[in-house]
């Protein structure tokens, strides 16, 4: 239960980025990219002194290759997050990062050897077929980068799985903010400063310490408690809320295909997920005795 409130918990408050994101006004995405994760950072890098009582250096030691990689892929994901609002909607982006575990399952089988199920293609298909629909009627538009830079994100998130594959016993905290410092050093160059408002500063901040850091912290701990199905299953959450949030606060109505692509994506993973957790409980269940 505790794991599937943490996980629960952080998909509620990474929910809450597309409205925040909407709410700035006069402040360009790069530069609103940069302080995001400048305030992530500095916001973690305390915790993390705390949780290691000042041995920070040893618990970026700790996490390793893996802590690096997975930083790499934080870094895009933080990045092309904040690029991806600024040219589709909220519904778009949410729904097309929620492809994420099937493009993990498709990474699985190139890399790891690990041959998907019948089902896990079928899932694939649906889910390409889904996508297909929702970014047909933005093609040639502006809204297409969007889609696109959603679609690097979920890329990007599906590595991040199949790296952190038996890391669950890792404090990856670390990685979460080399993602930052990443995504930080990318957006400085072509920041421009000049919208920093101090709402928006306000909102930024919000962004960087609320909906990123505390997100991503309790889901990296309510993670160590459930198996992977559940997980994913429970952080769609997000794919779920963020919409509805700005719907209801902002008017941001989906397009009737981006609806309909969205629910084909959002129940295609849906199903996998519930496959896989039927799966996993099939293989822990005791065998009976002959």
């Amino acid at each position: 239960m505790t794991g599937a409130l943490l996980v629960a918990g952080a998909a509620l408050v990474w929910s809450s980025g597309g409205p925040i994101f909407r709410f700035i006004r006069g402040a360009e995405d790069w530069t609103i990219a940069f302080w995001r994760a400048i305030f992530m950072v500095t916001a973690l890098l305390a915790m993390l002194a705390v949780m290691e009582r000042g041995r920070i250096v040893s618990a970026f030691m700790r996490s390793g290759w893996r802590g690096l990689a997975s930083g790499a892929c934080f870094g895009i994901m933080m990045t092309g997050f904040m690029l991806a609002l600024a040219r589709t909607t909220v519904a778009n982006t949410m729904l097309l990062m929620a492809s994420a575990p099937l493009f993990a399952a498709l990474l699985g089988w190139a890399v790891l050897a690990e041959r998907p199920r019948p089902a896990v293609w079928a899932a694939m298909a649906a889910a390409a077929g889904g996508i297909a629909l929702m970014v047909a009627t933005d093609l040639g538009r502006g809204a297409m980068l969007g889609n696109l830079f959603a679609l690097i994100i979920a890329m990007a998130a599906a590595v991040n799985i199949v790296i952190l594959r038996g890391a669950r016993e890792i404090n990856m905290i670390p990685a979460i903010i080399i993602g930052g410092v990443i995504s930080a050093l990318i957006s400085l160059p072509v920041a421009d400063h000049a919208g920093l408002t101090r709402l928006n500063l306000v909102l930024i901040f919000l962004l960087g310490v609320v909906q990123l850091g505390l997100g991503a912290t309790l889901y990296i701990f309510g993670a160590r408690h459930l198996p992977a199905a559940e997980t994913t299953l429970i952080a769609l959450l997000e794919s779920v809320l963020a919409p509805i949030w700005v719907w209801i606060l902002l008017g941001e109505v989906p397009t009737p295909y981006g609806i309909a692509g969205g629910a084909i994506v959002l129940g295609a993973v849906v199903a996998l997920t519930l496959s896989s957790a039927r799966r996993s409980a099939a293989a822990r269940a005791p065998q009976p005795a002959e």
